[in-house]
């Protein structure tokens, strides 16, 4: 039965072994993603699984020889079998296959394929500084992660209930940072209120279907930030709804407007008068969007050019020709004289949002999809957060300054090229 199945050219492992060090030193050169590099030891003693890549026949052989020197101990083998669907011939199935022992998985049958050597795999939904430079919270799956930006190491970690952390926004004064909650198995959202420090939600409110019960007073919320009313209610006003796709909608940074993106269309709403100010027909889907922080222009990325807008009627000022890739994301600095755009490729281009000439091309070395991009409050870096974690980017030297990872389980930080600083576990 085997021998008929085949699989792609990478098998889950899973250990249970006293010799780590002897498995580390024998299963590395199979290990493609620096996350199972850094964690391998605590993988091992968790009982979690990994993944292993196998290149070729040559690789396949030597990873057998490997296995026998652990054949007494208990090993187990997830692989991952391969079939086409129907005649799409980019459509795959894939099908699990748990405990297998090592003269069953000699049988198996393996594609190779040359994959990228990727650092991390991780989503990071998105990120938040605080107005005063001092915090980076990021948001992956059930979590939210709290990092120093003056020092780049890690400060708190906190557990998102009852969903996915979609969107982080920070009150004015950086006390608290509002984290939007899009649970899809209930439909069922919430906005939570956070300190950035504590590891335990200061306020947390249930988004229903067709209303939004308000529980705290406006004076309770005060109380916690002279900004959180206000924010709070802008989201209130726009946020509602059960699975409510929190990512088409975007927000000016003083949260006077908002912008909804559905079916190809703008919508430009004054949140302080609550009422749509004109609405846009793009006539392609859009890939990015942001305001400047003075909020008087919006700039879109449409395919590989920005289109800026005037906020005040939606007419366009400016169409930037800019990348050769599509755009995946835009960003403008707090001081309101730049514009950053990424492309799908890894490259970064600075632009004036003065003259909207192009001031500076960056390229970068991340391979990865890239989710959210922004400036630092000083204007000297850049953040960038991809399936490879946060990267922080100094502007004048082209050059990464810190690498920050996390998932459920664990975080890391390393420097500008790759080496580890500082790594930890949850329990």
């Amino acid at each position: 039965m085997h021998n008929k199945l085949k699989k792609l050219n990478h098998i889950n492992i899973k250990f249970q072994t006293k010799r780590i060090d002897d498995a580390y030193r024998l299963i590395q050169p199979f290990l493609k993603d620096k996350y199972y590099e850094i964690f391998f030891k605590e993988m091992i003693n968790d009982g979690d699984d990994f993944r292993l890549f196998i290149e070729n026949k040559v690789a396949l052989e030597k990873l057998y020889d490997v296995l026998e020197t652990f054949r007494k101990e208990e090993v187990k083998y997830e692989l991952i079998s391969y079939q086409k669907a129907w005649d799409d011939e980019d459509f795959m199935h894939y099908y699990r296959h748990i405990n297998y022992d090592l003269d069953e998985f000699k049988y198996v049958e393996f594609i190779y394929q040359n994959l990228k050597n990727n650092a991390f795999d991780f989503d990071i939904n998105d990120f938040a500084l605080s107005p005063d430079g001092k915090y980076l919270v990021t948001a992956t799956e059930r979590n939210m992660f709290v990092w120093s930006m003056e020092s780049y190491t890690f400060l708190s970690h906190q557990i998102a209930w009852d969903g996915t952390a979609e969107k982080i926004y920070f009150s004015s004064d950086s006390n608290y940072h509002i984290t939007l909650i899009n649970d899809m198995g209930s439909w069922q959202n919430t906005i939570q209120v956070w300190k950035p420090l504590d590891d335990s939600v200061a306020q947390w409110e249930w988004i229903e279907h067709d209303d939004f019960d308000l529980e705290y007073s406006n004076e309770n919320l005060r109380k916690l930030s002279p900004s959180l009313e206000y924010l709070f209610a802008s989201l209130e006003k726009s946020c509602y709804g059960g699975g409510k796709k929190y990512y088409s909608e975007f927000y000016s940074f003083d949260f006077a407007y908002k912008i909804s993106y559905k079916e190809d269309t703008l919508s430009l709403f004054s949140m302080k008068k609550n009422s749509e100010i004109e609405t846009l027909y793009l006539g392609s889907k859009l890939k990015a969007l942001t305001f400047s922080y003075d909020s008087k222009y919006i700039a879109l990325g449409q395919e590989e050019d920005i289109e800026i807008f005037s906020t005040d009627d939606l007419k366009q000022i400016k169409i930037l020709e800019s990348h050769s890739e599509p755009i995946v994301s835009l960003a403008t600095s707090r001081d309101n004289r730049y514009l950053l755009s990424a492309s799908s490729d890894g490259v970064f281009k600075l632009w004036s949002l003065e003259s909207f000439e192009l001031l500076e091309t960056i390229e970068s070395n991340i391979s990865s999809k890239i989710t959210a991009i922004d400036f630092s409050v000083d204007t000297r870096k850049i953040i960038i957060s991809s399936k490879e974690g946060i990267k922080i980017w100094d502007i004048e030297n082209q050059k990464p300054l810190s690498h920050l990872f996390n998932d459920e389980g664990f975080w890391c930080r390393l420097d500008g090229e790759g080496r580890l600083l500082e790594k930890g576990v949850f329990a």
